[in-house]
């Protein structure tokens, strides 16, 4: 209902007021959008926004969690960062371990978006998403 009624910014700041609750990482968010977008689009950012934070939480030992919301150039720009302690994206994707990766990709595409993952063992995560679209 939160996700629907006021968006994605305002759902994660919910979920993560939630979140703070059951973890010690500290959460910052960084909205910098004027509007709202196409609820499919919205719910499936939020969706992986999610799934994101709860890999971290389950397995990055991570300090800090940060996210980033821009839009520039007709493109809503989303980051996602965390101090933890990274992985071996490849190999996750190669032994088949990486099936929420794999999901992450699919729900990317299908908005015809572009997103890089950068992480590496004691880096952390940063995923950096980036898909056209207009406000709403």
């Amino acid at each position: 209902l939160i996700l629907k009624e006021y968006g994605m910014v305002h759902a994660m700041r919910s979920f993560i007021e939630k979140t703070q609750n059951i973890t010690e990482i500290k959460f910052t968010i960084a909205d910098h959008l004027e509007g709202r977008f196409d609820e499919t689009l919205e719910t499936t950012m939020y969706r992986t926004l999610v799934e994101l934070t709860n890999n971290s939480i389950k397995y990055s030992k991570a300090k800090h969690i940060n996210y980033s919301f821009n839009y520039e150039n007709g493109e809503l720009k989303i980051n996602y960062k965390d101090d933890g302690v990274g992985f071996d994206y490849q190999k996750a994707i190669d032994n088949h371990s990486g099936f929420g990766l794999l999901n992450l990709q699919n729900r990317i595409k299908k908005l015809r978006g572009y997103y890089l993952y950068n992480t590496s063992p004691g880096k952390g995560v940063e995923v950096y998403i980036s898909i056209k679209t207009k406000y709403e």
